[in-house]
């Protein structure tokens, strides 16, 4: 091997016996572990390997199965009951599911470089899964989690998936200080007999679970009981004794509190003024100060309020006025219910980190080109597919596609 390779080779062995160490010492202390590498990598063939193989579970997944745009192969070892959950693969190409090539790709700045270097950071779905299955585990261990209930990963939407990540825009519900469900219960199921739907709520007691109980997809990530994941279709109500094991599966009723139990388990929980790790620092600073004063100080102090406010407003109405007929006729017509410059006073007085947002409503904003930074998000760099002057160049012929697309 030349010089460079035989440093490359001696780095890799170095970090394969270090991973040996660090998994061998996790399993020796009940740890979870998970070894992630490419389903073609050497690692798993090395004498590194070896010693910890038979002690880990195999799975492994396409990564365009949760929102990549190549089709990687990975594979995870690990220890767990539930990780072997993530092995989606490919749907296969279509209209909506298609794949970038590998190779060298080109960026905007004319720099070249590996197209797996693309495919380092795990779609945000994977993430997502991989999560839920470890907090699945977990509770299998024991863990008790908090009240928030994780959305099983065949429900949540990309929308949601950006919320719990802290990426705009937010999602304004809050997690469920109290579970609808006093218990969940599972029980074995054949493919014979009647059947019940997923949501279906049942007429008549079936084996151990009371009437009223709902059929669930798949067990919440909380309550008591076990909670092994269940991918379910309609189930059929048989419970007899003599179940083959390939002719049985599980299935997942949620029994509802009674109006007695939702009360108690309601105060047990407590007030979510005692609970400021589970709510927004604004609405928290909101709760804590309706609280915290007497009724009568707080009713004077919004009477108060509203008051400056209002005078300000009639003050500034020969003001708005003229703005007003000041702006283009199109633009008027919009905002001619909006007292803009009360709006202006306002963000300037309370702090407002963007008072930018309010020329950006009177002058309008550009819809191409470079954005400006935003005080209120964090920055982040999204190229340009084409330059401003091909996109007014296509203009037209955009703007007639879309036409010609739009159904009466």
């Amino acid at each position: 091997m030349s010089y460079l390779n035989r440093c490359r080779v001696k780095s890799a062995n170095a970090l394969y016996q270090f991973i040996t160490e660090v998994v061998q010492f996790c399993l020796n202390h009940d740890m979870v572990v998970v070894i992630e590498n490419p389903r073609s990598s050497l690692y798993w063939r090395t004498s590194f390997f070896a010693p910890i193989r038979k002690c880990l579970k195999f799975t492994a997944h396409q990564a365009c199965a949760y929102g990549s745009e190549r089709p990687k192969w990975t594979v995870l070892a690990h220890n767990t009951t539930t990780l072997h959950e993530v092995c989606k693969t490919c749907p296969g190409l279509s209209r909506t599911h298609k794949h970038k090539p590998w190779g060298v790709s080109v960026g905007p700045d004319a720099s070249r470089k590996f197209s797996t270097s693309e495919e380092t950071a795990y779609p945000m779905l994977l993430a997502y899964t991989m999560a839920y299955a470890i907090a699945q585990h977990l509770m299998h261990k024991g863990w008790q989690p908090p009240p928030a209930q994780l959305t099983p990963p065949d429900r949540v939407s990309f929308q949601y998936l950006r919320a719990i990540a802290g990426s705009q825009p937010k999602a304004s519900k809050l997690p469920p200080l109290l579970s609808e469900f006093e218990s969940i219960i599972r029980v074995p199921v054949s493919l014979s007999s009647p059947q019940v739907e997923i949501g279906q709520v049942l007429q008549q007691p079936f084996a151990s679970v009371p009437a009223g109980a709902r059929l669930l997809k798949r067990p919440p990530l909380r309550l008591n009981g076990d909670s092994n994941d269940c991918k379910i279709g309609p189930v059929n109500l048989d419970c007899g004794d003599n179940l083959k094991d390939d002719n049985t599966h599980w299935a997942y009723f949620g029994v509802y509190r009674s109006c007695e139990a939702f009360v108690e388990a309601a105060v047990e929980a407590g007030h979510p003024v005692s609970k400021a790790n589970r709510l927004p620092l604004v609405l928290q600073e909101a709760v804590d100060a309706i609280a915290a004063k007497p009724v009568f100080q707080l009713a004077k102090e919004r009477h108060a309020t509203l008051s400056y406010w209002l005078e300000r407003a009639k003050a500034l109405n020969p003001a708005e006025s003229c703005l007003h007929s000041s702006l283009p006729e199109a633009l008027g017509r919009i905002l001619a219910p909006k007292r803009l410059l009360l709006w202006k006073e306002m963000l300037i007085h309370y702090g407002y980190p963007d008072v930018e947002v309010y020329d950006e409503v009177v002058t309008g904003i550009h819809l191409a080109g470079t954005a400006p930074t935003v005080p209120s998000f964090d920055p982040c760099f999204k190229p340009a597919k084409v330059s401003t002057k091909e996109l007014a160049d296509s203009a037209r012929a955009s703007r007639g596609a879309m036409l010609s697309s739009i159904r009466s």
